[in-house]
């Protein structure tokens, strides 16, 4: 569907708009859908959220802001292990998770694949848990075993096996001593192991309502001196840790109860299949019995001795339901005490402690925060799915018969026919064992090139432009260039589609050129390709080495915004040094050494000469494409980058933050210029909006637009830098004002007072029309020049949402790829419930 839009500001009413109309596309043939959270984890610190997909997934979020989540690293697995439960060490450096595939695995964090993989002897692994020291994993097996693993001191070895039993187990938890272990699976009890004999010390039998339908322990814990379970009868348990007494029961859930989590010995939460939240705190009451010699010398495996004598009694607080979904998972934040939970949605949403019972959920929907999706010249657009491809070509409109409309005849934009709708080319089939982790389609719209952990695949498609349903696909072979172990983590192809860029799961960056070669004595026209691996670059870091202060200060090496220390000379392998003189007259070397983190984002410059790439740690490095060398590092910024990429036609890096701040650095002047968020409004200014997609106007340059899931904001560089030109002198001209002498003191008190009584009566009549129209916008007051700024030279706009995808077609003319939540949510399951005056 094609929409004219054109955007008005509601804040200023009296500035007339001069912005272009557009040409919208709104594309909602891509269907692409979120998956499933199995299992949730924290870091020890905090700052990360480690998340488990029904697909194989494994996500790791930033949650270092509260109010900003977003989605930092994604490892790809495979459909056939689905991720159950997810382990982060004491110390935070390394990540384990269990699969229904019998594999505990351990994950690198920098090549992003599998470093370990321990077989579990004994079928599907259904829970995971790591004891209090942190040197012990213990897993809950198939075949009614428990398993030790050692991972103290960097090892990852198997320990020993528990005794069986007859059902499978389906959870585990450590005690707070680490001297045992509770364990629940579907033969509806729930046993306790010594953990120094591996042997059944107690056996709860769990109270079966109903002898139809079976009952199962999905889940348990150990508070205190309870140990709590959740079955799947909707009941929540409470068992005396001792004796394996039942102390209270709650049918609080219409279905299976899945997950539970405690905060200290006061507090459990609940959840499950009907996407209710239980709370249930206890109130403790102390038994005096006699004390004795006897009950003293006594030690208990179970106890403290001074817990000995009390008893707790439970009972359930409040319930409610957030989410339509049933929910898999229930954690808390160890620092700032709020509740995460996910579910089939594959939403996360979170809450404080404390407001539990009174405000909404925050809601992270589970849009990529990266792009899935590329476009060619050709307007052919490339989508990312877990086990396949798609292409599509986008439709079009006569434009000389629809003309773009004015300002007052269509505020809010106007349909218009399509003449050729969206044609869906080729669905292209990768492995069903691996989902695939980056791909990229050329700029003429003739190769296309995809990553799994299996290797690099590149395939040549011809289409026949008179006719898109006559195409040809063929496949490239990279056997020469024996690059079967890599895997890559993001693809692109420089602008002339000559060369194939990778950046690799080794941290390395590959620059494959592509030469096309006709065959000769052939009746028709055949080729091959032949591929040369031009270059393999190094990423670096910069670390400045201070040597001893000058007596002389010497001046300052200042071009732009940005005080250089030296221009570095480190090229190819190893570590490069360079000099240069401080603003404080130090004499600093700048020494490069290779970065341990992966390679997030990499762009190519328009003409093909400049590469620059950014990691995980922020760093940002520029190569040199024609000499095939390194030239540089920039310097660290405050937050980490979330989008890159180079002005057209241009050596203009244009690099977005997370904090939403701008930079734009000029290679060939060496200088940088940032634009601060204070001069847009305050949805960015509040970091609420994480943009991860940039495109440039065809026309102009200074003109672009930033998307996110939600907004399209339209950013006019020439227009902010003559606001930011006026301001300084309004600035200027007002400092200059106060420090003049002033020659007759009591005349400048009269005008003073002039000026209260005036705007006094500026402030009564504001309510009248005509003093509106003797309003001028000119020359905008200070309360004001916030708004007039973001007026003048940013537009933001939501009619287009959630967004998957936006790029400019032709000057003019938009294409926006939506995906909306409404859509997804119908094809997922709910529960029916009974409601009142239905039978």
């Amino acid at each position: 569907m094609f929409t004219k839009q054109k955007t008005k500001n509601k804040n200023d009413k009296n500035h007339k708009t001069d912005l272009e109309s557009f040409y919208v596309h709104r594309a909602r043939c891509i269907k692409w859908e979120p998956r499933g959270i199995r299992s949730l984890e924290f870091h020890p610190s905090g700052d990360w959220l480690a998340v488990g997909r029904e697909n194989g997934d494994l996500e790791i979020w930033n949650t270092s802001l509260y109010y900003s989540w977003y989605c930092e690293t994604r490892i790809a697995g495979t459909a056939s292990e689905t991720i159950e439960k997810i382990v982060w060490s004491l110390d935070g450096k390394r990540l384990f998770s269990c699969s229904l595939g019998s594999h505990v695995i351990e994950w690198s964090l920098t090549s992003l694949k599998a470093k370990t993989v321990c077989d579990s002897f004994g079928g599907a692994v259904r829970d995971l848990k790591l004891n209090h020291k942190g040197d012990t994993i213990a897993i809950a097996c198939e075949d009614g075993r428990i398993r030790l693993f050692d991972i103290s001191n960097g090892n990852f070895q198997y320990i020993r096996a528990f005794s069986k039993e007859k059902n499978s187990l389906f959870c585990l938890c450590w005690s707070e001593n680490d001297s045992m272990i509770v364990a629940g699976g579907n033969g509806s009890n729930v046993s306790v192991y010594n953990t120094s004999t591996g042997r059944v010390i107690n056996s709860i039998i769990v109270r079966k309502y109903s002898e139809i339908k079976p009952l199962v322990v999905w889940t348990c814990l150990w508070v205190g001196n309870t140990i709590v379970c959740g079955d799947s009868h909707g009941y929540t348990r409470f068992y005396d840790a001792k004796f394996g007494t039942l102390l209270n029961e709650f049918k609080e859930h219409e279905a299976d109860v899945l997950s539970l989590i405690n905060i200290g010995d006061n507090e459990v939460y609940a959840t499950g299949i009907d996407s209710k939240i239980s709370k249930y705190s206890c109130k403790p009451f102390k038994t005096n019995p006699k004390k004795t010699k006897k009950n003293k010398k006594k030690k208990n495996l179970y106890h403290e001795e001074n817990d000995l004598n009390q008893a707790v009694n439970w009972i359930c607080l409040y319930t409610r339901k957030e989410l339509s979904q049933y929910l898999r998972t229930v954690i808390v934040h160890p620092i700032h005490k709020f509740l995460v939970v996910g579910g089939l949605s594959g939403q996360i949403a979170f809450i404080t402690v404390k407001k539990f019972a009174k405000e909404f959920f925050t809601r992270v929907y589970p849009y990529p925060n990266t792009s899935i999706i590329t476009k060619s010249r050709d307007n052919l657009l490339l989508s990312q799915f877990d086990d396949h491809l798609e292409i599509w070509k986008v439709g079009d409109i006569n434009k000389s018969k629809n003309s773009l409309p004015k300002l007052k005849e269509s505020p809010n934009g106007m349909k218009i026919k399509i003449e050729k709708q969206p044609l869906h080319l080729l669905d292209l089939n990768t492995s069903k064992y691996y989902n695939i982790v980056c791909s990229a389609i050329s700029s003429n719209g003739k190769f296309i090139a995809y990553s799994d952990q299996s290797g690099i695949k590149l395939f040549y498609l011809s289409i026949n432009k008179k006719n898109y349903a006559d195409f040809q696909l063929k496949k490239i072979s990279l056997d020469d260039l024996q690059l079967n172990s890599i895997f890559a983590h993001k693809l692109t192809f420089t602008n002339d589609s000559s060369r194939l860029i990778i950046a690799t799961s080794n941290l390395q960056i590959i620059v494959i050129e592509i030469i096309k070669k006709s065959i000769e004595n052939s009746e028709t026209e055949n080729f091959t390709f032949q591929l040369i691996i031009k270059k393999v670059f190094d990423c670096y870091s910069n670390k400045i080495i201070k040597k001893k202060l000058n007596q002389k200060m010497e001046n300052e090496e200042e071009e732009g915004n940005i005080k250089t220390n030296g221009k570095g000379k480190g090229k190819g392998k190893g570590k490069g040094k360079a000099k240069g003189k401080g603003n404080n007259g130090i004499k600093d070397t700048i020494e490069y050494k290779k970065t341990d983190s992966r390679i997030k984002y990499i762009t190519v410059s328009s003409d093909g000469q400049y590469l620059a790439s950014t990691d995980l740690k922020g760093n940002i490095n520029i190569f040199n494409l024609d000499r095939l060398t390194f030239e540089k590092t920039l310097p660290t910024f405050d937050a980490n980058p979330t989008v890159i990429k180079f002005q057209p036609n241009t050596s203009i890096l244009t690099i977005v933050l997370s904090n939403n701040n701008f930079h734009f650095y000029n290679i060939e002047k060496n200088q940088l210029d940032d634009l601060s968020p204070k001069y847009f409004p305050k949805v960015l200014q509040d970091n609420k909006v994480r943009i991860f997609g940039i495109s440039f106007d065809p026309k102009d340059e200074t003109k672009l637009l930033l998307y996110c899931y939600d907004w399209i904001i339209y950013v006019d560089l020439n227009r902010i830098k003559v606001f930011l030109e006026n301001e300084k002198k309004l600035i200027q001209n007002e400092k200059n004002t106060k420090n003049q002498p002033s020659s007759s003191p009591t005349k400048d008190k009269k005008t003073e007072n002039k000026k209260k009584k005036r705007r006094q009566n500026s402030k009564n009549n504001n309510n009248n029309h005509n003093s509106k129209k003797k309003q001028t916008t000119d020359s905008p007051s200070k309360t004001s020049r916030l708004n007039y700024a973001y007026f003048k030279g940013c537009r933001m706009l939501n009619l287009f949402q959630p967004l998957l995808f936006a790029d400019y077609i032709s000057p003019g003319s938009l294409v926006v790829v939506e995906r909306v939540w409404m859509d997804i949510s119908k094809d997922l399951p709910t529960i029916k419930r009974k409601k009142f005056g239905y039978d």
